[in-house]
């Protein structure tokens, strides 16, 4: 996947998760107030129908009768959204009494809501929400005081339904949803040229470093080698082995460019080895060899204090471990070995095994297998030398006909940069 599609990736995951965020809050914050919304719409509602009421020519000799035959039958809920509006005097007389077509359905169907609430209750005005959630249905109960005339009170008891003001709510908030999707696109069209560009530049800025790091850890690792042998190809052979059978247990990026590391370094605690010990053609004194093993810890000492490095300590201070604990420095056994150094040990000692050395010819890719399952238990972890010789062949064969510095260098350069990126 290129760069430039990740990135139009991340950033269209990114204003989907801020449209998601904007969209739940205002849904939210809508659902919060919807019942005060509806009660504070049904109030004043319910005011200006009364109102309405005592402006019409429903009086006679400017008081109120008690006999709703004295008075006009004219429709004042019609084309509202009430149900029901009566206004009935403290002795009980109705004043108005006034329902809906389908108001006596309306009564059934509320009687089966299991949710209903008082959202208001005074001891004289009472407002209950009666909602419907299968249906999406909001029904206001109100009951409250009011004045008929001068010395003459009594009651307004009216049915609102609410459910237009459902649908306004979830209407304003598509709207803003809407709304929210053009701005996040604006946004994601005119900023994605330049966020791409600059993508790119940090991108360019990171090969640059990467390419650094790599020439860092061949530096270290080849002046080492140049002591060492007659070539630093070693080093790079090691890499491209232990790096085939880090791939193949999983390993994580992280632990796979630690393990790069390890195998490039592994040796160069031995730039603090004398070349009297450490270019002996012959085989070393017990003496001698008690000195070439600190090479591991002066190795430690080198990276310890470079935060870049320091992640390369498992196959710097470890690489020479046995799986029986027969190993040195520390002896440790089996599993208590990093996973790292028991990969690079056996990348390390095939490599030493096939290649020609100044006291020894290369073993055939048959012996030093051979040669390897022999100690597979006591030097090297088994089941990671199993895998090992699943897989190696190929990249034996490769390596081994295009032998020199430049090829080797390049493809294990071509195979590494993508963990240092």
């Amino acid at each position: 996947m290129t760069y430039a599609k990740k990135l139009f990736i991340h950033l269209a995951i990114a204003i989907v998760t801020v449209w998601v965020l904007i969209s739940v809050s205002t849904f939210i914050y809508e659902i919060i107030y919807i019942e005060q919304h509806i009660k504070q719409e049904a109030l004043n509602a319910s005011n200006k129908l009364s109102k309405k009421f005592m402006q019409m020519n429903y009086m006679s000799n400017n008081s109120f009768g008690s006999k709703m035959q004295n008075y006009k039958q004219t429709s004042i809920i019609k084309d509202t959204h009430f149900h029901l509006f009566s206004i009935t005097e403290q002795d009980g007389n109705v004043i108005t009494y006034e329902t809906s077509k389908n108001f006596e359905s309306i009564k059934q169907q509320i009687k089966k809501y299991n949710h209903e609430f008082n959202v208001y209750d005074d001891g004289n005005s009472k407002i209950t929400v009666m909602h419907d959630h299968d249906n999406n249905i909001y029904y206001l109960d109100l009951v409250m005081p009011w004045k008929i005339s001068e010395n003459n009170y009594g009651v307004l008891h009216t049915l609102y339904d609410g459910t237009h003001h459902i649908d306004k709510i979830y209407n304003e908030w598509f709207k803003s949803i809407i709304e929210s999707i053009v701005i996040m696109l604006l946004f994601f069209i005119a900023g994605y040229p330049t966020v791409l560009f600059l993508q790119h530049d940090i991108i360019k800025k990171n090969r640059e470093l990467s390419k650094i790091n790599i020439d860092i850890l061949n530096l270290l690792g080849t002046t080492v080698a140049k002591r060492d042998s007659d070539t630093y190809t070693h080093n790079f052979r090691v890499t491209l082995y232990a790096l085939l059978l880090g791939e193949a247990l999983k390993l994580t990026k992280p632990e796979l460019k630690s393990l790069i590391k390890g195998a490039f370094l592994h040796d160069v605690g031995k730039i603090g080895i004398s070349d009297t010990i450490l270019l002996k053609p012959a085989k070393l004194t017990d003496d001698e060899f008690k000195v070439m093993k600190q090479h591991v810890n002066i190795g430690q000492e080198i990276i310890i204090n470079s935060e870049q490095l320091n992640d390369s300590k498992n196959v710097v201070l470890y690489h020479h471990e046995k799986y029986d604990g027969s190993g040195y420095l520390k002896g440790l056994k089996g599993e208590e070995i990093p996973l790292n150094a028991r990969i690079f040990a056996i990348a390390d000692v095939f490599d030493a095994l096939t290649s020609k050395r100044p006291y020894k010819e290369p073993f055939t890719y048959e012996k030093s297998k051979e040669i390897m399952y022999k100690d597979s238990g006591t030097h090297f972890d088994p089941k990671l030398t199993t895998i090992f010789f699943d897989i190696i062949h190929d990249l034996y064969n490769k390596i081994n006909s295009n032998n020199n510095e430049t090829d080797l260098k390049n493809l294990l350069n071509k195979k590494i940069t993508q963990y240092f990126d």
